[in-house]
């Protein structure tokens, strides 16, 4: 039994029809010659392996979209935008930004997480005490720990945003939290003066 692709399933301008073409008519079913029957034997092979390819391109970008969308949900649900809070810095230099970060946060009590202040984030940590409480509220106890995560972003040459998201917990699991949302403008518009005159 012979396989003999028909004009769909090759295509008008393949070399399949155009070998076809060329061999004389011999009465009745005409057979291709040795050559062209074993082209034929490899083109199912090829089309085999192509459509594999195909489906193998097709899962994988259906994959990388989910873990995207994925990804982007868990940032959004992470960093809600009512809990972020933010300050625009003009006229300083980046350098006296950052420095105006650690200064306030430490001073108001804050520790400086190790590896902090790469890339433009900084982590700070401090556990709730009598000063806390007054200072952020009655939740703000002992056995509470309140984590801020300060970003500074360039916006353009000579402005920055520096923002602020709170996380509270008990040290190991922490929730973001708009409680201490008073205090940390506060801190905000202390970065925006002291950057100003470092």
């Amino acid at each position: 039994m012979y396989f003999r692709p028909s004009l769909r399933e090759c295509g008008p301008g393949s070399w399949v029809v155009k070998e076809l073409l060329k061999q004389p008519e011999q009465g009745g079913d005409s057979l291709p010659g040795q050559p062209i029957l074993a082209k034929l034997q490899i083109l199912p092979r090829v089309t085999i392996v192509f459509n594999d390819c195909i489906k193998i391109t097709r899962t994988t970008f259906l994959f990388a979209s989910v873990v995207l969308m994925w990804g982007c949900s868990s940032t959004g649900d992470r960093a809600r935008p009512d809990a972020v809070l933010s300050r625009k810095i003009e006229f300083a230099p980046r350098y006296n930004v950052e420095r105006a970060i650690i200064t306030v946060f430490r001073g108001d009590g804050f520790e400086m997480e190790p590896g902090s202040g790469m890339r433009g984030t900084f982590r700070f940590i401090r556990e709730g005490d009598s000063l806390g409480q007054e200072r952020f509220g009655d939740w703000f106890g002992s056995g509470v720990f309140l984590r801020a995560e300060v970003t500074l972003i360039e916006v353009e040459f000579g402005t920055h945003r520096v923002s602020c998201l709170l996380e509270a917990g008990n040290g190991e699991n922490f929730e973001i939290t708009q409680d201490g949302g008073g205090r940390a403008r506060v801190l905000l518009r202390r970065i925006k003066k002291l950057a100003g005159v470092l």
